[in-house]
């Protein structure tokens, strides 16, 4: 699963590339809420990893990860949806955005299958 999760952002890697140098103020907004959003997935996940590097998270807290990913992926494909509704945005660089925003929920995802499995295996 974690080689799954690399891979779905190594995947998306040029896609991230081209909006972090937008000249479009709504991509390089998107860019930068996305950023934002990643580095708070981390943090938390982090918040969930002992000294020793093993998982310390509980059946419960995965789930509500997994909620939370889940959750701000239907926020982030409703946002780019209106900005296609709205005409700030081209249909590719909508489509663009929602493969990106699809493959960095299935890596977030991959790491907390990862994390559960890992937590299983404690037992």
């Amino acid at each position: 699963y974690i080689m799954l999760s690399a891979k779905s952002m190594k995947d998306i890697r040029h896609n991230v590339e081209e909006l972090r140098t937008s000249a479009s103020d709504e991509l390089f907004e998107l860019f930068n809420a996305m950023k934002t959003r990643e580095k708070e997935f981390y943090d938390t996940l982090n918040l969930h990893l002992s000294k020793s590097g093993l998982p310390s998270a509980n059946k419960e807290e995965i789930t509500g990860l997994m909620d939370e990913n889940k959750t701000g992926h239907d926020r982030d494909a409703d946002n780019i949806l209106q900005l296609l509704t709205d005409n700030k945005i081209s249909q590719l660089n909508a489509s663009t955005m929602l493969n990106v925003h699809r493959e960095i929920y299935s890596s977030h995802k991959a790491i907390l299958i990862a994390l559960e499995g890992l937590e299983n295996h404690k037992k």
